[in-house]
């Protein structure tokens, strides 16, 4: 090998930071595929958000979102944040939000804000500016999340936090999003 090809090659290697994690038009999309796949199935996930790592069920599985509370230890009174991928999303489930409620939730969305709602019980919904978040509730459908720390504990910032407060629950382990 010459040494310009070597030194191609390092340059390369240097210029291609690793993703932190699989994004939809890359080549670990299979990742992002299998995580859909263990949520459609009832599994609980570690992911990334836009602020930080959460735990997260597909609402279509209500015992799934059951297992959050358990591995947090959350107080059942505590509701659980309804990620979407997009206020369009939301807008197929035909909720019966005032027009006022749709342009704000326009304007702030996506973004680190949750929208608390008092319409039926309290539901808090989110639109995270993460595009690996958006394409896996693009995929599932809109996902059930809260934070992955036990409860009352520091939020988790990255995936080994995850990791460490929660490693004897093997279904979250085997699933995490990990670099």
């Amino acid at each position: 090998m010459s040494a310009g090809c070597k030194l191609q090659e390092t340059v390369k290697e240097e210029s291609s930071p690793e993703t932190p994690c699989p994004v939809g038009n890359s080549r670990l999309t299979g990742g992002l595929l299998k995580i859909a796949a263990l949520l459609e199935e009832g599994g609980v996930c570690g992911i990334p958000t836009d602020t930080v790592y959460a735990l997260a069920a597909s609402c279509k599985n209500p015992q799934a979102i059951e297992k959050i509370y358990n591995i947090k230890d959350r107080p059942a009174e505590k509701p659980i944040c309804i990620c979407i991928s997009s206020v369009e999303q939301l807008v197929e489930a035909k909720p019966p939000f005032s027009p006022l409620l749709w342009e704000f939730m326009r304007n702030v969305y996506p973004g680190g804000i949750s929208c608390i709602l008092n319409i039926f019980d309290s539901i808090m919904i989110r639109v995270p500016d993460h595009t690996v978040t958006c394409h896996l509730c693009d995929i599932t459908g809109p996902l059930a999340i809260t934070s992955a720390n036990p409860s009352g504990e520091a939020d988790s910032t990255h995936h080994s936090m995850v990791i460490n407060d929660f490693h004897e629950f093997e279904y979250l382990w085997d699933s995490m999003m990990r670099s």
